[in-house]
């Protein structure tokens, strides 16, 4: 799908985009791999924010009138180990 929206986690190590098909995916900066596809908005996904506290923590919203929050740290683990930590 189009993707609507990027952001940049704070270590700098995660992007995420929301995209108009109601997935959010989640890369690698380190080698542009993908870490992570998130399901759960219906109509599409609008915006992704990383929190500024926890690296791993990111909020979406989506055209669902839905606002929901993912943890992708066991997801970012398994492809990296310690590299984001």
């Amino acid at each position: 799908g189009v993707v609507a929206d990027i952001d940049v986690n704070v270590n700098n190590a995660l992007l995420a985009t929301a995209s108009g098909d109601g997935d959010v995916r989640v890369w690698g900066l380190k080698d542009g791999c993908p870490v992570a596809i998130l399901r759960g908005h219906k109509d599409g996904a609008n915006m992704v924010s990383w929190s500024m506290s926890n690296p791993f923590r990111l909020a979406t919203c989506g055209e669902d009138g839905l606002a929901r929050m993912w943890d992708v740290s066991k997801a970012a683990g398994k492809r990296y180990g310690d590299f984001i930590e």
